[in-house]
C-alpha cells in the first residue's frame, strides 16, 4: 500500500509543479515562487519514499536510509514554504516578514538537527531504521520526536492561519482552496499522532502493526488536498467559465424550438442566415445565445399583431401565460389571420438583466414544446375569436 499510495502524492506533486511553472511564467512573485518550491518538496520526497527508489538510492550512495532523511527534509521544507505563503497572506509585509524569518530559522535549526541525529543513530553497531520499528534506539527516538514535534507545529499553523484567512478573503476559489489546505494539514497532523501513537507502542515493549499503511494514507490525503488548496484559486475559476459555457450551450439548445417558429413566422428578423443556428456551436456560445435572444424579442413583438387581447386565459403562471400567447400568434401567423383585437399587453421584462432574460425565455420555451406536443389542446385553448384578413 505505501509504494503505491507515494508514487500517487509524487506524481500528483509533480503535477501540480508543472502547473505552477505554466501559469506563472514571467510572472513571478515571492508566494507563487514558494508555491513552486513546496511542490518540488513533496515531489522529491514522495519518490524517494517508493521502496524501490528509495533501496536503490542506498546502493547508490552506500549510506543506511539517506533516503528517508531527504525524505524528511524534504517535508520540512514542505510545509515551511506552505506556511510562509500563510504567514504572507495573513500579517502585515513587516510582521509577516520577522515572522518568516523565525521559521525560516527554526526549520534550518530542525533540518541541521535531524542531520546530526541521522548521523549518530548509524553509529549503532546493527543496521538501524529511521522508523517507529527502532523506536528504542535513543538517537532513532530523538530523531523521530524533533522531526513529528517540528512537523506537529507547523501543521497546526497550517490549520490555524488557512481556516482564519479562508474567513477574510472575499475570493471564494481562494477561500475554497485555503479550507482545502487546512484540510489536508489536518491529515499531516493525523499523520503526527499516527507516528507518535506507534512510537509509544514500541516504548512499552508493545509491536503494533500496520504503521506504515496508514501512516501513507494519511500522508496521501495529506499530499492531496494541501496540492488541490494551494492551486485552486488558479484553476478554481476555470471551473466557473466551464459551468458557465455549459449552461450557455443548454439555453441555447433549449430556445431551439420557440425560436424556430418564432422566426419562420418572422423570417427576415433572422440577424445572420449563413449560420447553423440548429446546432449549438462549441465556440463563440455567448455570442450566439445572445442573437438568439435577441432574435426571439424581436420576433415575439412582431407577432403581436396576429394575437389577440382576448383570447389568452390568465392561469397565474406566467411563463405558460406568455408561452400560450406566443402558440396562438404562430398559428395565427400561419393562417395570415390577424386579430380585431390585438394584445397591447407589456411584454415581461424578467428582472436579473440577460441572465434573467436567458432564464425567463428558457422557461417559457419549456412550457412552449410541452404544449406543442399537442397541438390539438393548444388550438382549444388559444383559439382567436374575432380574426380578420390579413391586408
Amino acid at each position: 500500500m505505501s509504494g503505491p499510495s507515494y508514487a500517487i502524492c509524487a506524481i500528483t506533486s509533480f503535477v501540480g509543479l508543472i502547473f505552477t511553472l505554466y501559469i506563472n511564467r514571467g510572472r513571478w512573485t515571492p508566494g507563487r515562487a514558494g508555491t513552486a518550491a513546496a511542490f518540488a518538496f513533496v515531489g522529491i520526497g514522495m519518490t524517494l519514499s517508493v521502496p524501490a527508489i528509495g533501496a536503490a538510492v542506498d546502493r547508490a550512495t552506500g549510506l543506511n536510509e539517506l533516503w528517508r532523511l531527504i525524505a524528511h527534509l524534504c517535508v520540512m521544507g514542505l510545509v515551511a514554504c506552505a506556511e510562509t505563503q500563510l504567514v504572507m497572506l495573513a500579517f502585515p509585509p513587516e510582521q509577516a516578514r520577522r515572522r518568516i524569518s523565525m521559521r525560516i530559522w527554526m526549520s534550518i535549526a530542525a533540518a541541521a538537527t535531524l542531520t546530526a541525529l541521522y548521523a549518530l543513530a548509524n553509529l549503532h553497531p546493527g543496521p538501524v531504521t529511521f522508523n517507529v520499528e527502532d523506536a528504542r534506539i535513543p538517537a532513532v527516538s530523538a530523531y523521530l520526536l524533533v522531526y513529528l514535534a517540528a512537523f506537529v507545529w507547523y501543521t497546526v499553523d497550517i490549520v490555524r492561519l488557512a481556516w482564519r484567512f479562508a474567513r477574510a478573503t472575499p475570493r471564494p476559489w481562494s477561500r475554497r482552496g485555503l479550507r482545502l489546505a487546512a484540510i489536508g494539514a489536518g491529515f499531516g497532523f493525523l499523520y503526527c499522532v499516527d507516528k507518535a501513537a506507534f512510537i509509544v507502542g514500541y516504548w512499552i515493549g508493545f509491536r503494533p502493526a500496520g504503521e506504515k499503511t496508514i501512516s501513507a494514507v494519511l500522508i496521501l490525503f495529506s499530499c492531496v488536498f494541501c496540492a488541490a488548496g494551494f492551486t485552486l484559486p488558479a484553476w478554481g475559476p476555470a471551473i466557473d467559465v466551464a459551468r458557465r459555457w455549459a449552461g450557455r450551450r443548454r439555453s441555447y439548445r433549449q430556445l431551439y424550438p420557440l425560436w424556430r417558429d418564432l422566426i419562420q413566422a418572422s423570417p427576415d428578423l433572422v440577424l445572420d442566415s449563413r449560420l447553423d443556428h440548429g446546432r449549438a456551436p462549441l465556440r463563440g456560445v455567448d455570442f450566439a445565445l445572445t442573437r438568439r435572444v435577441v432574435e426571439i424579442c424581436d420576433a415575439r413583438l412582431a407577432l403581436r399583431p396576429w394575437i389577440s387581447a382576448h383570447a389568452i386565459t390568465v392561469t397565474g403562471e406566467p411563463a405558460r401565460d406568455e408561452a400560450v400567447r406566443i402558440a396562438a400568434g404562430v398559428d395565427a401567423r400561419r393562417r395570415d389571420r390577424m386579430a380585431d383585437d390585438p394584445d397591447t399587453a407589456p411584454i415581461t421584462d424578467p428582472p436579473g438583466g440577460y441572465d434573467g432574460q436567458v432564464a425567463w425565455l428558457v422557461a417559457v420555451a419549456g412550457v412552449y414544446r410541452r404544449l406543442s406536443r399537442d397541438r390539438a389542446l393548444v388550438g382549444t385553448r388559444v383559439t382567436t375569436p374575432v380574426t380578420r384578413e390579413a391586408p
